[in-house]
């Protein structure tokens, strides 16, 4: 059950990649494939961002476009191909219609994340992982279905 009292009161539960200085330059394919091993069945949204901004004087992360896909899992699992223009531009949660194109030759972040209106006993769908470190995904180069490359 996602606690949002625990929580500071979020609405939300995700994980994502860490770092501030990674980019990938994904522009060589058409989207993200989602190798999801196991599911509880709920809705999550996929999200990927091509900017971040300096932290606040606060110490906190500072809001910027975030693209979005909706999603729910088989609970046996599934592949689930999300192409780029699957992906909508939001910002703080509200679909942003005048967003600039998403720069898929600069993603800085990759998440999955679970929002307030979805109770589960998991926050995260099981995913298989490389070194228990990073959820696993394989990305589609263009025109070439078999040819991934595995984040």
């Amino acid at each position: 059950m996602l606690d949002t009292q625990t929580l500071g009161g979020a609405g939300f539960a995700s994980q994502r990649t860490v770092g501030e200085d990674t980019t990938w330059d994904l522009a060589a394919y058409d989207g993200i494939e989602l190798d999801i091993v196991h599911a509880d069945e709920k809705k999550y949204t996929f999200l990927v961002k091509d900017e971040l901004l300096p932290k606040s004087p606060n110490g906190r992360e500072q809001s910027t476009i975030s693209w979005e896909y909706d999603f729910t899992a088989n609970k046996d699992g599934e592949k689930l191909f999300v192409r780029w223009e699957d992906l909508k531009p939001t910002y703080r949660g509200k679909e942003k219609k005048d967003a600039e194109p998403l720069k898929v030759d600069s993603i800085k972040r990759i998440s999955i994340m679970n929002r307030r209106y979805v109770h589960l006993s998991n926050t995260v769908p099981t995913w298989r992982t490389r070194a228990d470190l990073v959820p696993a995904s394989s990305l589609h180069r263009k025109g070439h279905s078999r040819s991934r490359f595995v984040l």
